[in-house]
């Protein structure tokens, strides 16, 4: 099993001995992601039998999950299957927050007011406005 940390970009490394044939392996790394047979393929790079295949795109497409996944080379018109294990993407840190009280409550004041000559007395309503009301206040 290999494990592949989402922290880093990966670069799975393979050697691969083809004999018999004097064509250019094309070598790619193939992992079903899908019951339906959808599969990720990504292409790898041969020099002197050791194979390269960077699979540091696959961390962006999938959460933490576990596949299949199998080396094939292609070689002349036949597929060999040299190398198949199973492929595990650690589970990276998530933080996530969510408000707790997000209501906001309203105090009314009542002032009474009164004028000795006068007797009526005037009832006035003051209302506390709320930081939200002052940033949305026109000047």
């Amino acid at each position: 099993m290999i494990e592949i940390d989402p922290k880093q970009s990966t670069i799975l490394k393979f050697e691969v001995d083809v004999s018999g044939s004097e064509a250019i392996p094309k070598p790619r790394l193939v992992i079903p992601i899908s019951e339906k047979g959808i599969s990720l393929i990504f292409e790898g790079i041969i020099n002197d039998g050791k194979v390269e295949v960077d699979v540091s795109e696959l961390l962006q497409l999938t959460d933490s999950k576990k596949f299949k996944g199998k080396l094939e080379v292609i070689v002349e018109d036949s597929i060999f299957v040299p190398w198949e294990e199973d492929i595990v993407i650690k589970k990276s840190a998530v933080v996530k927050a969510k408000t707790i009280n997000s209501s906001v409550k309203e105090s009314k004041i009542v002032v009474t007011a009164s004028n000795n000559e006068d007797s009526d007395d005037s009832l006035m309503e003051i209302k506390k406005k709320s930081i939200r009301d002052l940033f949305n206040e026109e000047l």
